[in-house]
């Protein structure tokens, strides 16, 4: 598990684009991080103009930033994201696309349930890697629910014979304000997500959750959690590919 401070969304993209040059290596890294600012993030292959609403976003102080993984547009205010980068050409991740989604929120399952939080596993079709609308207004393979509500997403990309995963864990609601920066859908995504805080009842501390989590995934993937931090090396990649991510032309490209 990745220790690293919360950085920009321009920074946690990068890093995470780093951490899958490392999985093609044949290292494993779950990185889990909070947003210094409520950020809207793009899918990979999102058409940006009709991700998101623009002005909304500036009239919010929402930023955006585009993913260097698929899926859906995503709200990041009041949530935890994961990152998890590794091998897939051996390992408990080699057996497809469907299989490692299941196992990886099956582990992601195993730590909420650890917390208390009764959450189901929804076996659902996966959607278009550009399909429009918010992450949270629709269902994709394998997320996980409580009474009936979105509770996590996720999303994904494969080179080079490794992934990374990202999923968005809400914690409580944002302000019902920042969701009009998704644009179009933005009122069905709001309606049909649940926070963790809300099925627990209470919020639990970062490091238990982090804990939880870690320990969740771990078993579901055969390997014992420990700490980690980016090497120097890995730092510097991440300061050169931060400068993609802060491009006004890169965000709203397609």
């Amino acid at each position: 598990m990745l220790i690293d401070p919360p950085g920009g969304a321009a920074w946690n993209m990068a890093v995470d684009e780093v951490l899958l040059e490392a999985a093609a290596a044949g290292a494993w890294t779950l990185r889990l991080y909070a947003w210094r600012r409520p950020t809207v993030s793009l899918g990979y292959a999102q058409r940006g103009r009709e991700a998101f609403d623009a002005g909304a976003a500036r009239r919010l102080g929402v930023g955006v930033v585009r993913r260097p993984t698929g899926g859906r547009a995503v709200l990041h205010a009041d949530e935890l994201t994961y990152a998890l980068a590794a091998p897939t050409s051996v390992g408990p991740l080699a057996a497809g696309i469907g299989a490692s989604y299941r196992l990886i929120s099956s582990g992601l399952q195993a730590g909420l349930e650890s917390l208390g939080a009764a959450v189901r596993l929804e076996r659902s079709a996966g959607a278009g890697a550009a399909a429009r609308g918010p992450c949270f207004a629709a269902r994709a393979r394998f997320e996980l629910t409580f009474a009936g509500r979105k509770m996590a997403g996720s999303a994904q990309r494969r080179c080079d014979w490794a992934l990374l995963q990202h999923g968005s864990l809400l914690l409580g609601r944002p302000d019902p304000r920042l969701w009009r920066a998704l644009g179009s859908g933005h009122e069905e995504a709001a309606a049909a997500s649940i926070g963790l805080v809300e099925a627990l009842g209470c919020r639990p501390s970062p490091a238990r959750l982090a804990a939880c989590l870690a320990r969740g995934i771990g078993a579901a993937l055969g390997l014992e959690p420990r700490t980690a931090r980016l090497s120097c090396a890995q730092r510097r990649r991440a300061t050169a590919l931060r400068a993609r991510y802060r491009d006004p032309a890169w965000t709203a490209r397609r």
